[in-house]
């Protein structure tokens, strides 16, 4: 067994720095045999490849030229689902498809931006959300007493698209995770890790703010 300690889901390169597209690493575990739709399971010391997760899809990439088809959080772990086994103890380089890894940070981030106007502004609180390839969608809690307008709708998106040029600061924090504020959207299977916080907009004056 390899004594290198696999970065846990939440303190992973992607997550810490998420525009990085390439890193060296090390292989820490590779399954035997390969699954019912012929993929290999692989553990890495580090990853730039994002497991899915909170309503975002996994990114895929390669690892040293292999290809990744998607990665899955499994408690801490991060999963990558390869086409072919790695050899335990490999030093590898992990590389993000960028195109589609930006593509889910901005889709996200918009999401997080248009959340935050909709409740500051019109009490619409956004209970989940679904990222899609060409079409997003936000779904709110109802409310009979309160329909938007096509000019309400064209108000919060000019106001998000207003934000957008102004080009907020978008910052992360993490904590260690503690059972009594943990929020309740965290996974049951996610335990002893931490609790990752990302805020848009000026330290003091942020205008969301989720884990």
């Amino acid at each position: 067994m390899s004594a290198t300690t696999a970065k846990a889901v939440g303190l992973l390169a992607c997550q810490q720095t998420p525009f990085l597209r390439e890193l060296d690493t090390l292989v820490l575990s590779c399954s035997d045999k390969p699954d019912s739709e012929g993929l290999y399971y692989v553990e890495l010391a580090d990853t730039v490849i994002f497991p899915e997760g909170g309503g975002q899809p996994s990114d895929t990439g390669h690892i040293s030229g292999i290809p990744v088809k998607h990665a899955k959080r499994d408690g801490l772990r991060a999963i990558h689902y390869v086409p072919a086994p790695i050899l335990t103890g490999t030093s590898v380089r992990v590389e993000v498809d960028f195109k589609r890894r930006l593509d889910h940070m901005q889709q996200h981030s918009g999401q997080h931006l248009l959340s935050a106007v909709l409740w500051k502004d019109w009490g619409l609180e956004t209970v989940s959300w679904n990222l899609g390839t060409t079409v997003s969608h936000v779904e709110l809690k109802a409310s009979k007493e309160l329909v938007l307008s096509q000019g309400a709708l064209d108000a919060i998106e000019a106001k998000c698209n207003d934000m957008i040029f102004e080009a907020l600061p978008i910052s992360t924090n993490v904590i260690e995770q503690v059972a009594a504020t943990c929020p309740s959207t965290v996974p049951d299977d996610y335990v002893g890790g931490v609790i990752r916080h990302v805020e848009i907009g000026v330290a003091g004056a942020a205008i969301d703010r989720n884990a």
